[in-house]
Order: C-alpha cells, then structure tokens, then sequence
C-alpha cells in the first residue's frame, strides 16, 4: 500500500486558516491538494470544541460521547479533546485537519496524543496547521508556511524551522522605570504553611508549602488538573479557600480583615483569556495608562508624564507606531504583549502572568518571553509565571511543580 502524504502547515498569528480549511472541507482543495478532491474531510481545532460547547450550553445539545454524559465544559482539555477525536473518527473522514491539537495540554497529555496520531497516520491524511514549529509531526512528508493567503512550500522541516526562526525579534529590550518607586512590603510577599484545599470529595492540594520572596522570579508549572488556578485565586484574593488557612500575602495573614482590591492594588496580574474581556476601543496608550490605576478603561484625563511612559513602553514591545490604534485592531501575539506590558507598568511588586504564551506562535512566544525576561532581571518585582509545560526560553530561578496525588496534588520546589 503506498504510503500516505502526511502534512505539516506553520501560520504565523496574523494569517487565518479558516478559508483554506473551508474550502477543503467543501471538497474544493486548493492547487497542490488535488489528492484530496471529492474526499470527506473534518477539523480537529478548539474551534470546532467551542461550536460543541455553545450548542451544548444553549440547547442542550450533547452530541459527544462523554463519561457518564458529563458536560464538556467541565471537563479537562484533554478530556475535552479526546471526546473530539472519539467523536471526529465516528465519521470515518478520508482525512483530518488538526489546528494546534496540543494547545491547553500537558506534557503527558500531549505525548500520549502525539503517539495516537502517528498510529492514525497509517491509515489517514492528517494535515497538521500549527503556530509552533515544534510541534510539527516528525512523520510529516510535506511542509509548508502560510505568507498571507497562499501556502510556501519548504524541502523539509529543517529548512520550515529556520524560516520560522529567521523572523524579527525585539532588540535590546529596555524596561522603562516605573513613575514612582514601589512601596516596601518586606522580604516575603506570599507565604504558604501545610496549605490544603478540596471542593467537595475532590482533593486539589495536600499540605503545600510555598514562599515567594521579594524580586524572585519563579515558574509554577503542573499538569492540567493540578490546582495551578486554585493556588492562584488563593493569592489574588478571587478564592474563598484561603481562609483558615496559615497564608500570609503581603504582610498580613489571610483572612485578617484586608479587602480584595488591597492585595490587587500590590498585584500586576495577566492571563491569556484577558485579551477577549476588553471591548477594545480604547487605544493603546490609553490601555496601558488604565495599567497604572488598576482600570479596565481610562476615565480621567492622562497626565503628561503617564502618556510618556506609556510611549517608552510601547517603544519596548514594538508597537509604537500602532498607538493611536484600538486595541482590537491588533492581531492576537500583538494584544498578549500589550496586555503583559500593562500589566508590568507600574512595577507591582508581584507580578503574575498565567499562561501568557498558550496559543502564541513561534514569533511572539520569542518576544514574550525575551520581554518577561527582561523585566525579571531589571525590575525589583517578583514575577510567577505559570504554565503546564517549560516555555524554552524562559529564565526562572526558582520553580514550584505540582504534583497530583489521590490526597490532592503536592509542591516540590526546585
């Protein structure tokens, strides 16, 4: 039996793939894809995984198989991803189009899937559009690269890979310094004693211990599922499971009569989902002059000196010359460096960025992770970056992994 074409596609951020993808799936492939004319096709993505969830929410609708018809939105990504797929074969397609099929997956999640579809391409045409050149299949016998609307074919995935990487990158990064100088809160900003958490008969934290330092840079890394978020909520003060429990934030033990926007006022905060909260009319120096009085909008009148330095910053990100643009008007990598920057701004002295880079290509993974960086080395503030895999790149001195155990997961540090 001859061997069948297996296809990996990079797209930069600021291309979509839904037209080409469309016109695959109306059996009418573009030139170079004739083998696939009057074949049955479908689409693994988050895309179609959301159209499931709405219908699923707003009609009731549950038309994948899940374990002991547990709704979709509740499930983990992986979880949520395998139901896809069961679901996807059911239709026994000729070929699948998977659009960044590892995003929102942990390690184990993603190697355990990433076997799966070397098997399935024994006897499917997979192609595989991707934003991450390291996730491109190692059985791939065709390559190529969105350049706007057409698709540039490459030898190899070498010769992708060095395309990818030959693209621009912030040069020497300078952090602006912030209007005033941060206020001292001594030497432990958060403090963690024997923590443990459960919701209900679940258990999501065993006896953590955990102290984040002034100026430490840290990576808080753990699998879906292991309580990344509810560790988290217990430091920003969006969870009632912090209290009576030994922790202590800024100075004061949890629970001791300090108000939520008291410990949000000594917070820079950002996580991806962010970027879809904002209206987006705002323009982008006004978004992060909001930065520096905790505001989503701006409703007072800039000061000269804020309107200055939101201009160094916009220097240091690259996008100087789109600041009379709204926010909405830029593409997703654009919108993630904005909104990290925002949240750097005023040089809070905890900074916490959860999942920045999650979805991002190659080129604003590289730029924000440069920028992140850089802010750790050169500002006084402390930083935790979250994440459920290693982002390459990414300098922390200090890591906390959870671990999860039928007792709720527990931390390690180092």
């Amino acid at each position: 039996m001859a061997t069948l074409p297996q296809i990996t596609i990079y797209r930069p951020l600021e291309t979509s793939p839904d037209d080409w993808v469309a016109s695959l799936m109306a059996k009418n492939p573009p030139e170079g894809f004739h083998f696939l004319h009057q074949k049955k096709g479908c689409v693994f993505s988050m895309a179609t995984l959301d159209k499931y969830i709405d219908n699923e929410e707003r009609y009731g609708i549950q038309p994948l198989e899940t374990p002991n018809d547990q709704a979709l939105k509740t499930m983990s990504s992986g979880e949520q991803k395998k139901a896809l797929l069961t679901h996807l074969l059911q239709m026994e397609p000729d070929f699948m189009v998977l659009v960044d099929p590892y995003d929102n997956l942990d390690t184990i999640s993603t190697e355990r899937l990433k076997r799966y579809f070397h098997e399935l391409s024994k006897t499917m045409i997979l192609i595989q559009i991707i934003s991450r050149i390291t996730a491109a299949f190692h059985f791939s016998t065709q390559f190529y690269a969105f350049h706007h609307t057409l698709l540039q074919p490459f030898t190899s995935v070498q010769e992708l890979h060095h395309y990818v990487l030959s693209t621009k990158n912030i040069q020497a990064i300078t952090i602006p310094d912030p209007l005033f100088s941060p206020k001292t809160l001594g030497e432990e900003l958060v403090s963690f004693h024997k923590v443990s958490v459960s919701f209900g008969n679940k258990k999501v934290l065993h006896q953590v211990d955990w102290t984040v330092k002034h100026g430490e840079f840290w990576h808080l890394v753990g699998p879906n599922g292991s309580g990344k978020s509810t560790l988290l909520q217990m430091i920003t003060g969006d969870s009632t499971k912090a209290y009576g429990q030994e922790i202590y934030l800024f100075n004061k033990q949890k629970g001791t009569g300090e108000s939520v926007w008291e410990i949000k006022k000594h917070l820079g905060y950002f996580t991806a989902s962010m970027t879809t909260t904002f209206r987006g009319y705002d323009n982008l120096i006004h978004m992060l002059i909001a930065g520096l009085h905790d505001a989503i909008g701006l409703y007072v009148k800039p000061t000269e000196t804020e309107i200055r330095l939101a201009m160094s910053w916009l220097r240091t990100i690259g996008l100087y010359p789109k600041r009379e643009q709204q926010f909405r008007q830029l593409n997703e990598g654009e919108k993630r460096l904005l909104m990290t920057a925002r949240a750097m701004i005023k040089h809070p002295p905890l900074l916490i960025l959860d999942e920045p880079a999650i979805g991002l290509d190659d080129r604003y993974t590289k730029l924000l992770v440069d920028l992140i960086n850089t802010f750790a080395e050169k500002s006084k503030s402390a930083l935790i970056y979250v994440s459920h895999k290693q982002e390459k790149g990414l300098t922390p001195k200090y890591r906390l992994t959870l671990t999860p155990t039928p007792q709720g997961s527990k931390a390690k540090v180092g």
